[in-house]
C-alpha cells in the first residue's frame, strides 16, 4: 500500500512539474533580456520572445502588484494613430511549441483584447470590456500567439505566462536517452549523456525542492531514505526521472 502511494506522488509530482513552467519576467527566476524592440527570458529551456513592430516600444517594468501582477511585468505602449505605424500586434513566440495555460494582462481603460493562437487546434480568446487580470487560454501545441487592443492608443503590460512544453510526455520520459546510476543511490547520483546541463533539480515526495545544481552529479548523503524526483533540463528538452534513495 505505501508502495502504491508513493507511486502516486511520484506521478503526481510529475505531472506538476510539467505544468509549471511560469514566464514571471522577474531577475530572481531567469534574468529577461530586454533588446530594446524585443524582450526574452528563458526558463526550463523554453525562450519566450515577445515583440511588437513599428515606432512601439517594448520593455520590462515593475508591475506594482497591478491586476493580480507581482514583480516585473512584459509592457509595450501602443500608438496606432501614427501613420508609419504598420501593426499593433503584440506578438509572443517560443522555441518550441508549447501548452498555455493562462496569462496575466495589465492595462487600463476597458478594451477588447483579442489573443490569436498559431500552431495546434485552438480558437481565439477574445475579452470584450477588459480591464485586466488573469485571461485563461488553455491551449495545446502552440509556437505563438499576437494580442491585438481595440483601441488606437493603450499601454498594457503582461505577467506570469503559464505554459508546459508539449515534448514532455509519458513516451517522452520512456525513449530519451539520458541515464542516471547508481538507481538506488546511497551517496552520489552520475548523470550521462546529458548535453549542456542547465539545471538539475531533485524533488521530495511532497513535491518540495531540495536541491538544485548545474553539475552532472549530485549528492544524495544528506537526504532521508525514499522517493525523489530528478527533473533535468537541458539547453533543448527537460526530462524527469524517479530516484529511490537507500
Amino acid at each position: 500500500m505505501i508502495k502504491k502511494i508513493t507511486f502516486i506522488i511520484a506521478f503526481f509530482i510529475i505531472a506538476t512539474l510539467k505544468a509549471q513552467t511560469t514566464f514571471d519576467w522577474d531577475a530572481t527566476t531567469a534574468a529577461p533580456i530586454d533588446n530594446g524592440d524585443n524582450v526574452t527570458q528563458t526558463i526550463d529551456g523554453i525562450t519566450t520572445t515577445f515583440t511588437i513592430a513599428g515606432f512601439n516600444s517594448v520593455g520590462v517594468a515593475s508591475g506594482a502588484a497591478q491586476d493580480g501582477s507581482t514583480g516585473n511585468v512584459i509592457s509595450s505602449s501602443i500608438d496606432s494613430s501614427e501613420p508609419s505605424t504598420p501593426s499593433t500586434d503584440l506578438v509572443f513566440s517560443f522555441s518550441e511549441a508549447v501548452d498555455i495555460t493562462s496569462i496575466i494582462a495589465v492595462t487600463g481603460p476597458p478594451i477588447t483584447l483579442t489573443f490569436t493562437p498559431t500552431g495546434g487546434s485552438n480558437s481565439a480568446v477574445v475579452q470584450t470590456g477588459y480591464s485586466g487580470g488573469t485571461v485563461n487560454l488553455n491551449w495545446t501545441g502552440v509556437t505563438s500567439f499576437i494580442v491585438t487592443g481595440s483601441n488606437a492608443q493603450f499601454v498594457i503590460g503582461f505577467d506570469d505566462l503559464i505554459v508546459s512544453s508539449t515534448t514532455l510526455s509519458a513516451n517522452k520520459f520512456a525513449l530519451q536517452d539520458v541515464h542516471v546510476y547508481p538507481n538506488p543511490v546511497n551517496d552520489l547520483l552520475y548523470i550521462d549523456k546529458a548535453e549542456n546541463i542547465m539545471s538539475a533539480r531533485v524533488y521530495n515526495s511532497l513535491g518540495q525542492l531540495v536541491s538544485e545544481t548545474n553539475d552532472n552529479k549530485i549528492d544524495f548523503r544528506k537526504f532521508k531514505s525514499g522517493v525523489y524526483i530528478l527533473q533535468i533540463n537541458t539547453d533543448k528538452e527537460s526530462i524527469t526521472k524517479r530516484i529511490i534513495k537507500k
